[in-house]
């Protein structure tokens, strides 16, 4: 089922076709680090750092964590995306998302064996919340001339950028058994089910599905060919793969299909033959009223201690109410 945005009610979404299965199964202690680049017109610029490693959580299930960083035209952004896998990789269980910096965003999927929900951090609901700690000062006016002493009310302004004020609320929930992925723990999977250009049928496309906030997508991972790839981590033999986003069900969509860090449409991925290591990723990021031409190369290859992520149930700690 899905949600309603507006008014929270579900309704039933559409028959999705069964995706090729993949197992994630990364290796854990990975650390890869990208710079990212924007151009336009020939004109070409730095945009910030990434990060990618894998480790495990004082339960042993498998933990994938990219955070962000850039600044560019005076907006700053700060990203932290992470997936927790469960039932030995072949699906997640958790996946959590969280921007700061010039705007501030936090949201999170919940995976069962029966189907995704899709929660997002807002501002709570003036009317019905209860929460004390929500309550402000506001000026008491006599004959809306004079101020006269303050009174405390409940915080309705949406806007007013106190994060305390903010309360998990359901916007969505898709009733599915079969295989899906977020859109981390889908970089991942694709990984596993690349094939190289000379591997038995050739070019045939593999598929995942891939659920972006409310919407379910069909991705199938189509093999373009081979060539020598130079980035700044090194020289490597590379498989191009595209990936084409396609909507499931009606078709009927809320958003278009945004990738990792909001890259839009189809991507271009560089893989690493033997490894299968992305090493370049190429897109378009929506800026204002433009599309920029968006780049990501590897530039690193490290290590981490594999046992050191901290993940709690549902990410952050807010209250979940209406």
């Amino acid at each position: 089922m899905a949600a309603n945005p507006a008014s929270g009610a579900l309704e039933s979404s559409g028959a999705t076709p069964t995706p090729a299965v993949a197992t994630i199964a990364p290796p854990v202690g990975e650390l890869l680090k990208y710079r990212a680049t924007v151009s336009k017109a020939g004109i070409s610029m730095d945009a910030g750092t990434a990060e990618f490693q894998t480790s495990l959580d004082g339960d042993g299930r498998v933990v994938l964590t990219a955070n962000a960083r850039g600044e560019k035209f005076g907006y700053e952004l700060a990203m932290t995306l992470r997936s927790v896998l469960a039932n030995g990789g072949k699906r997640p269980e958790l996946y959590h998302y969280l921007q700061e910096g010039s705007e501030y965003r936090e949201k999170k999927l919940i995976f069962s064996e029966r189907g995704i929900e899709y929660w997002r951090l807002k501002h709570c609901n003036g009317a019905q919340c209860s929460d004390a700690t929500h309550e402000v000062s506001k000026t008491r006016w006599v004959g809306a001339v004079i101020p006269w002493g303050s009174h405390e009310v409940h915080c309705t302004d949406k806007h007013c950028g106190d994060t305390q004020h903010l309360v998990w609320r359901l916007r969505s929930r898709i009733l599915r058994d079969e295989p899906c992925f977020d859109m981390l723990s889908a970089v991942y999977a694709a990984r596993a089910l690349i094939e190289s250009p000379d591997a038995a049928e050739p070019g045939r496309p593999r598929e995942i599905a891939v659920i972006n906030d409310h919407d379910l997508w069909r991705v199938k991972l189509l093999v373009k060919g081979e060539e020598t790839c130079t980035v700044g981590a090194g020289t490597f033999n590379a498989i191009e793969v595209a990936l084409e986003p396609t909507p499931t069900g009606d078709g009927k969509v809320r958003e278009e299909f945004r990738g990792l860090f909001g890259l839009h449409g189809t991507i271009r991925i560089w893989v690493d033959r033997e490894s299968k290591r992305p090493i370049l990723v190429k897109g378009t990021l929506p800026f204002g009223p433009m599309d920029l031409n968006a780049t990501a190369e590897l530039i690193e290859i490290g290590a981490v201690e594999p046992s050191i992520a901290q993940t709690g149930a549902h990410g952050s700690e807010h209250k979940e109410k209406p």
